[in-house]
């Protein structure tokens, strides 16, 4: 008896190892699970704030686009005053940093450069036919992010606004 005493005690010994191995295990699964359900919700949520980033940037472009168009049909004749011409580089100049962003590549969606270009190309000139080259200086990033994209947008692409031929 005292022989089997030993390897009794042997058996319940690799069974405690066997079970606490099986433990660990599921412990091991039961993590990666939540860890790999975490970066998952991780993920969404990252596409979530991006979405709403874009969606709040493109309202920003709209807006501009809309308020130097709009600011240019109601001063139109009047562009000689310095008030005209200043209500006009107020309306576009919230897109000079927009411009800086797609310029730099630092937009939260890939070709935002290409999605955005019609609004900000437009909106330069249209602001440029008022105001002329001055404009240049006051909104630089726009200025350099308008001139080279301006090949891509037909001349008829900007509502009756005169585009400078490419090149």
């Amino acid at each position: 008896m005292d022989a089997t005493r030993p390897d009794a005690l042997l058996l319940l010994t690799a069974a405690a190892v066997v079970i606490a191995l099986l433990y660990a295990a599921a412990q091991a699964r039961d993590s990666a699970r939540e860890a790999d359900a975490s970066r998952r919700a991780l993920v969404a949520a990252k596409r979530a704030s991006d979405f709403a980033n874009v969606l709040a940037l493109h309202e920003r472009i709209l807006a501009a686009s809309r308020r130097t168009t709009r600011v240019f049909h109601d001063q139109r004749g009047r562009m000689a005053t310095a008030g005209a011409r200043a209500r006009l580089a107020e309306a576009v100049v919230p897109l000079d940093g927009v411009a800086l962003l797609l310029r730099r590549d630092l937009a939260p969606i890939p070709r935002a450069g290409e999605i955005w270009q019609r609004y900000l190309v437009c909106a330069f000139y249209t602001a440029r036919a008022g105001i002329g080259p001055a404009l240049d200086r006051e909104v630089p990033e726009l200025a350099g992010f308008a001139r080279a994209r301006r090949p891509a947008i037909d001349a008829r692409g900007c509502r009756g606004i005169v585009l400078p031929v490419p090149g």
